[in-house]
């Protein structure tokens, strides 16, 4: 594992774990943007914008800078029940994902996150939580792809 995939990795678990402690299981990993007050708030959008930044330098060439920009723009929207502020968040969240797999699968042959997901996710539909599993299994299958470059 390289350092900066371990980098991510202890950023992504550092994050859920301070939010799973204060709060429980969310909705979604973005909801905890409304349950942090003051400048707490903010620890969304560093979470992301790190994350993000960080996988500039993963080697994902043109797929990783459009997957460091869906992070980003994705811990941008804070207040992401406005429409456009929504819209904006789950394009890029969903941008996050795809680009990350498919420039895992193109560049180096790495399959398995992009079958895998859609796996878990007939596995926990419906649940109530549904977006907070599915965000954290699609972070770790990109992290295991990561991986095993």
């Amino acid at each position: 594992m390289t350092l900066i995939t371990f980098l991510q990795l202890t950023i992504f678990t550092a994050y859920v774990l301070f939010i799973y402690n204060r709060y429980g299981v969310l909705t979604s990993i973005s909801t905890s943007t409304y349950r942090l007050e003051g400048n707490e708030r903010w620890y969304f959008m560093l979470f992301l914008w790190s994350i993000g930044l960080l996988n500039l330098f993963q080697g994902m060439g043109g797929y990783g800078v459009f997957a460091s920009a869906s992070f980003i723009f994705t811990g941008m929207t804070i207040d992401f029940r406005e429409k456009l502020t929504k819209e904006v968040h789950n394009i890029a969240t969903a941008g996050t994902i795809i680009f990350t797999y498919i420039g895992l699968w193109v560049l180096y042959g790495i399959w398995f996150p992009s079958v895998l997901l859609p796996i878990a996710m007939l596995f926990i539909y419906k649940r109530k939580d549904f977006i907070w599993w599915l965000e954290i299994i699609a972070m770790i299958l990109g992290i295991a792809g990561y991986i095993a470059r």
